[in-house]
């Protein structure tokens, strides 16, 4: 075989063959739109696992000392359930319908006004404010009931922490527009 026949891959300095990394290139261009999808809904998701889970451990309680944060983390838990609706809705929406009016229901079945991002940074404000926050509150007054941390509350405040600095973050990304913007005063 003469050397102009064969293909060499040339080096790149992290290690990879050029070929090799188109190829995973291709392999993820499908996927890669819905990672910040994934990663919103990962994190309400978790966030909702533990709320229960927290509200679980609470209502089973048989000391009787904890009877009053049964009700409000009950509460805090279903509306936690109804924001992840939203947001897997919400996320759906924006990688399925990029061009929806900003109308709340488009003609288009599932296509709303959370395609635009300003919707998804109301809905994690929403979120963060309604949700998260009475929730770390609550396990912090529970934790001083209870003279001390219990695993749940430890998990529970952790993953409502890590819920709202996700969706801080997810705030701070610029949607199209204002990235245009940014582009035309530079």
């Amino acid at each position: 075989m003469s050397s102009t026949t064969e293909e060499y891959d040339e080096e790149r300095a992290d290690g990879c063959c050029d070929s090799c990394v188109t190829k995973i290139q291709r392999l993820l261009k499908p996927i890669s739109p819905w990672i910040p999808a994934l990663k919103n809904v990962t994190a309400s998701g978790a966030d909702v696992v533990t709320d229960w889970l927290f509200y679980l451990r609470i209502a089973g309680d048989e000391t009787g000392t904890l009877t009053e944060f049964v009700w409000p983390l009950f509460a805090f838990s279903v509306l936690s359930t109804i924001f992840l609706i939203i947001i897997v809705f919400a996320e759906i929406s924006k990688q399925c319908c990029p061009g929806c009016a900003n109308s709340f229901l488009d003609s288009k079945l599932f296509c709303c006004c959370c395609s635009c991002m300003k919707t998804m940074k109301f809905i994690s404000l929403c979120e963060i404010i309604l949700e998260d926050i009475p929730q770390i509150l609550i396990s912090n007054w529970i934790r001083q009931e209870q003279i001390g941390w219990t695993t749940a509350a430890i998990v529970n405040i952790i993953t409502s922490s890590y819920n709202v600095a996700f969706d801080l973050f997810g705030m701070l990304e610029l949607t199209p527009q204002e990235t245009e913007r940014l582009a035309k005063r530079n």
